[in-house]
């Protein structure tokens, strides 16, 4: 080996030792809540942690000292509420490219909110809600409803929720629109009271965003919904006012946390503000500093957009804790890989009903490491190594230079 080439190779190691102490400097840290028994816990991802960690969840770790705890996913299944009511299912039929799925409102109340059981686990279709109180006359409920299963069970099932404005009708009536494809294999569906429903099953709700309108002389509203952090967003609702009959398009516009600009030439939903409507859509979940929405006004008033709320989907990790033991939750590094660990090949070995761990506030912690190193290793000798290290190779490259000279 050459001289240049032994001085090229010593700089490259140095960069890359550099470089891999840096990727394991994880921004913000927590401290979970004491076990009170050995055992798995379920440790729920918050808007918070959300807005921290990558969107994949690659940069969360647990650490006990420095050892890094293992942990595997889990996807949030829905807890039915004591409030919830079984729809009987009266009738599925296909009429040309429709599904025409009659349910029994069985509540004796209103109610605002209905869950579906499907065997398909991606599906996006469109579907009409009407109402009627003797299988006869049928009312329009809402004319554009959009499916999109995001929360998957146990057994494999898709979690549909389906939101429509109060109503106290005795049967409803689902026309799905099926396109050119199959139809929905629905299983069961059922309904909870909206004076219970405090948030969606399958979904937390996010802090709220500050609201911005600008009414502009092209006929267009925009509507600037600004996170205090990129939470990651999954479903918006607006509180809208308008006239007594009023049927808008719009559009919905991500903006990330680095403002790049290039995100706002597509935009990633598009639905219909109308009355009797719920003004809800969803979204691709991502991670969204900011919001705006587009309303096409034509030759009407501006609606008027008061708040908003924003949802993200239920996740949670799954690890085994020892009771008494101080964890520390670790989050915030974009340079992390993904850890691998033994625990997802055991999963048919974890209980369904886990309890529930949480932490405090994430704090700013730019000195914390996460090192996965034997139990009795330490790292108060890394930087002095390193420090030692780029010494010798300065003089080191001063006398391979001279040589070279």
């Amino acid at each position: 080996m050459t001289t240049k080439s032994r001085l090229i190779l010593l700089l490259v190691v140095a960069l890359c030792s550099c470089n891999r102490m840096a990727a394991q400097q994880f921004s913000h840290v927590a401290t979970l809540q004491t076990p009170g028994a050995t055992g798995f816990y379920s440790i729920g991802i918050s808007p918070q942690l959300s807005a921290i960690a990558n969107a994949d969840l690659s940069d969360v770790r647990i650490m006990l000292g420095d050892q890094a705890t293992p942990y595997m996913h889990r996807h949030t299944e829905r807890i039915v509420k004591e409030s919830t009511t079984i729809l009987p299912i009266l009738s599925i039929a296909r009429q040309g490219k429709y599904t025409l799925l009659d349910v029994e409102n069985s509540t004796n109340a209103g109610v605002a909110y209905m869950v579906m059981e499907l065997t398909s686990n991606a599906v996006e279709r469109t579907a009409m809600l009407s109402g009627s109180d003797d299988r006869e006359h049928w009312y329009i409920i809402a004319d554009h409803l959009q499916f999109n299963a995001a929360v998957t069970t146990k057994d494999g099932l898709s979690l549909q929720v389906v939101q429509f404005p109060y109503s106290k009708y005795r049967y409803f009536r689902l026309k799905i629109n099926n396109a050119q494809t199959d139809p929905l294999n629905i299983k069961r569906a059922w309904v909870y009271d909206l004076d219970t429903a405090t948030s969606l099953p399958g979904y937390q709700t996010n802090p709220s965003p500050r609201v911005k309108q600008i009414d502009s002389s092209n006929k267009m509203t925009y509507v600037l919904l600004q996170n205090n952090a990129p939470y990651r967003v999954s479903k918006v609702a607006l509180a809208v006012a308008g006239p007594r009959y009023y049927s808008r398009l719009a559009s919905a516009y991500v903006l990330p946390e680095n403002n790049d600009s290039s995100a706002l030439s597509m935009p990633v939903a598009s639905f219909t503000l109308a009355t009797g409507v719920n003004p809800t859509f969803d979204l691709p979940a991502q991670e969204a500093k900011a919001i705006i929405v587009a309303i096409q006004n034509d030759d009407n008033q501006p609606l008027r957009v008061s708040g908003a709320t924003t949802w993200q989907e239920n996740r949670t990790i799954i690890a085994w804790l020892e009771q008494g033991k101080t964890y520390k939750l670790l989050a915030g590094n974009r340079e992390a890989t993904a850890p691998v660990y033994d625990l997802p090949k055991f999963k048919d070995s974890i209980p369904a009903g886990i309890p529930s761990l949480g932490y405090g506030e994430l704090v700013v912690a730019p000195q914390v490491q996460a090192t996965v190193a034997k139990k009795n290793d330490t790292t108060a000798w890394l930087w002095p190594a390193i420090i030692v290290a780029v010494v010798a190779l300065g003089a080191l490259t001063y006398r391979l230079l001279t040589d070279v000279k």
